[in-house]
């Protein structure tokens, strides 16, 4: 199964930032692709 995920939060800096990445599930093993981050 392949799934997109996002997630936004703030560092120690109180930067706010968001993550993204795709990850491929099989046979009970997750492996992610194409991590992004980027500053908003």
């Amino acid at each position: 199964m392949v799934k997109h995920y996002i997630t936004k939060y703030s560092d120690e800096k109180n930067t706010r930032k968001a993550v993204s990445w795709i990850q491929l599930d099989i046979l009970g093993k997750h492996f992610c692709f194409f991590s992004r981050e980027i500053e908003i």
